[in-house]
C-alpha cells in the first residue's frame, strides 16, 4: 500500500481550490506568470524567471562519432543536478 503524501485537510483544501477555480496567488484560471529569460555571458548559461521563481540553467553539447553497430542513430543525454545551495526564501503576508 503507497503511504500518502499530503494529508485529509490539505487534499480537501486542494479539491475545494480546484472546483471553486481559486488559486492562492489570486490569478484567474488561465492567467500565467511573466516569463523572462536572462542569457548569461559564459555561453549555454541563462537565467529563467517565472513570476518570482528563479532557475539558473546551463547547456552544453558535442558530436561523437555513433556506435559502429549502429551508424545511422545519434545519442542525447540529459543530466539534471539540484543544487545542495538552493536558498528558500519565505515572505509572511504573501
Amino acid at each position: 500500500m503507497a503511504s500518502k503524501v499530503i494529508g485529509k485537510c490539505e487534499e480537501k483544501f486542494i479539491i475545494r481550490c480546484l472546483r471553486d477555480r481559486q488559486r492562492l496567488d489570486h490569478r484567474l484560471p488561465f492567467v500565467t506568470r511573466d516569463i523572462k529569460i536572462e542569457f548569461r555571458e559564459e555561453y549555454g548559461s541563462a537565467v529563467v524567471s517565472l513570476g518570482l521563481t528563479k532557475v539558473l540553467a546551463q547547456t552544453c553539447c558535442k558530436i561523437v562519432k555513433p556506435k559502429e553497430t549502429r551508424p545511422n542513430e545519434g545519442r542525447l543525454r540529459l543530466q539534471l543536478k539540484n543544487s545542495h545551495n538552493m536558498v528558500f526564501n519565505f515572505e509572511t503576508g504573501r
